[in-house]
């Protein structure tokens, strides 16, 4: 962690409760690092999840999570505010607070991570965020040791071929099966797609283990996934974000809806293909982009067809330099891919 002074500034920036959305920030909070290195920074996230986001980062000296006695605590402890969400709850802090706020402003096109970096350049004058390109996540050999160890559990290979599948979203992850229609929500695209992509790819891939990943709410998508295969890895509920960002290292693609694992894809270098329906790609999307990130959108996000996720991730794997490198054996003939 950084070392501060008495006498050096003291930081308070308020995130959100979001996992994509804390993501969002963390190029802004290297700024503000790098433009004062003897600060004192404190980050208030307003959910547990969230706070998981900023582990062991180092631009950051604490990370604690928003409740009625850390923000009355806050009052004294702070010169100055940074608010990178700007929801209710954030201004009801700033309130209370009374110090000077410098708070991100929305209205334009451009993506949440640069809205974030423009946010700290106003506070700090420091106009280098051009230069900020990419999420930071600290997965440690822990985190690698528990993933290693699920797959091991799982039976996977080193010649498998792995795809990870992300298929809920917010919504779903908190409430479960508690929604109306949980099976077609519209972030998500819908179950039977994703059955019908598992069994497309699977007859022409035979190393192919598909790998589940989200939170404990979305079980109840997984369970009609796991019906038709009956090997994929399903590592639902059982990863934090950093073992979820180890995870990343040992897949050769992501597949996901518009939610926070697409972003925790992005501190990584797996490739991805991403499903949005009505969200504003531009705002919301792969960031920044790439080649290797690939987005298909359908508003609403049912309408995007099988085939078109398919053709995406067949010919994200035959490009990746993963594949190329522990996998090539894994397809059964080029010629099936047209």
């Amino acid at each position: 962690m950084p070392v501060s002074s008495p006498s050096a500034k003291r930081i308070l920036v308020i995130v959100s409760d979001r996992i994509g959305d804390v993501i969002f920030c963390t190029p802004a909070l290297r700024l503000l690092r790098e433009a004062d290195p003897f600060a004192h920074i404190e980050v208030m996230a307003q959910s547990k999840a969230a706070a998981q986001v900023l582990r062991d980062n180092p631009c950051v000296d604490r990370v604690f999570v928003h409740d009625e006695a850390t923000a009355l605590a806050a009052e004294a402890r702070f010169d100055r505010l940074l608010d990178l969400k700007a929801n209710r709850t954030a201004r009801q802090i700033a309130e209370r607070l009374g110090i000077e706020t410098e708070r991100i402003r929305r209205g334009g096109a451009e993506h949440e991570a640069q809205i974030a970096i423009a946010c700290v350049e106003r506070a700090t004058g420091v106009l280098r965020g051009a230069a900020l390109r990419r999420y930071e996540l600290y997965p440690d050999a822990a985190d690698a040791a528990r993933v290693a160890s699920l797959l091991e559990q799982a039976r996977v290979e080193d010649a498998d071929l792995l795809i990870g599948l992300h298929m809920g979203c917010n919504r779903v992850a908190r409430r479960g099966w508690k929604l109306w229609k949980p099976l077609a929500h519209p972030k998500a695209w819908p179950v039977d797609r994703f059955r019908a992509l598992v069994a497309t790819l699977r007859t022409e891939i035979p190393r192919l283990r598909f790998v589940l990943t989200g939170s404990a709410g979305e079980l109840v998508l997984a369970r009609r996934l796991l019906a038709c295969a009956p090997d994929t890895v399903n590592l639902i509920g059982q990863t934090s974000v950093t073992e979820l960002a180890a995870l990343m290292s040992r897949l050769h693609l992501f597949v996901t809806a518009d939610t926070g694992p697409l972003h925790v894809a992005c501190a990584t270098d797996v490739p991805i293909v991403a499903l949005f329906g009505a969200t504003p790609v531009a705002s919301y999307g792969p960031w920044p982009p790439r080649e290797d990130r690939v987005v298909l959108e359908g508003n609403p996000v049912a309408t995007i067809p099988v085939s078109a996720v398919r053709n995406a991730v067949v010919a994200q794997i035959r490009k990746s330099a993963r594949y190329a490198a522990t996998a090539s054996q894994a397809f059964t003939s080029a010629s099936r891919f047209g």
